[in-house]
């Protein structure tokens, strides 16, 4: 495992550098694995990739100054009681997890695990989230210009790829379209997948990237269909199998 420490410290120095990067835009909210500690220690590691913060530091107003896991992944799971698309997510990984270990899944089971509590501190626990742009506001019924503005602006998309090399991530789920083009241009190492239709997850340099637009508005039906279209390509990717959308 990797030297705890010298994570945190290049977290907190990402994070910094995040917010000197967006100093005219508003306050930068953290993101990124909720416990470095068990997600260093996971075997398989699932990053959501998304547009942008939700802003939750409204509900959680100390949010930025928590260090202890705990306490934030307590109170995050808290403030998701309320919000179906983090319920949905976290439903989704638990999917996933579920699928990689060889157990059956339904939507049921899917529906059952979203209103599960335990089950959403325990999963947040083990995944990451990354947001593109690090502030909230300012959202219009589409913004995925501005989102793509973020990701191609020099200072942002360097920061970008650091995050990225320090998260180390075996499975990326992206969150829109914009999401999956700067997953390829920002983290270097999607060449060569070309911007397939969606649903798909590609396996790519060892790595799976996938393309499920708007998670949290998506059926129970298609959330057990992503979550077999992940645990498939993961297997061929264990397998040693070249890039192939499923």
């Amino acid at each position: 495992m990797r030297n705890m420490s010298s994570v945190m410290q290049t977290s907190q120095d990402l994070l910094a550098s995040f917010r000197k990067a967006y100093a005219k835009d508003g306050d930068v909210l953290m993101d990124g694995p909720v416990c470095w500690e068990e997600w260093l220690c996971q075997p398989v590691k699932i990053l959501f990739y998304y547009k942008e913060t939700y802003g939750y530091s409204d509900s959680v107003p100390n949010l930025n100054a928590i260090k202890h896991a705990d306490w934030f992944s307590n109170e995050y799971a808290y403030w998701a009681r309320g919000n179906r698309t983090i319920q949905k997510i976290l439903g989704l990984a638990w999917a996933i997890f579920e699928q990689m270990d060889g157990k059956k899944v339904n939507p049921e089971k899917i529906r059952v695990a979203c209103d599960d509590e335990t089950m959403r501190i325990n999963t947040m626990r083990r995944v990451a989230h990354v947001n593109i742009k690090k502030v909230s506001g300012r959202k219009s019924a589409s913004n995925d210009a501005e989102i793509a503005r973020y990701s191609r602006r020099m200072d942002c998309a360097e920061l970008l790829r650091e995050q990225f090399i320090l998260c180390r991530p075996d499975i990326i789920i992206c969150g829109g379209t914009v999401c999956w083009t700067s997953a390829i241009e920002n983290f270097k190492v999607f060449q060569g997948i070309r911007h397939g239709q969606k649903p798909c997850a590609d396996v790519h340099n060892g790595r799976v990237l996938c393309h499920f637009n708007h998670v949290g508005r998506q059926s129970y039906d298609t959330l057990n269909e992503y979550s077999r279209r992940v645990a498939v390509a993961w297997n061929r990717r264990c397998s040693g199998a070249t890039a192939k959308a499923i």
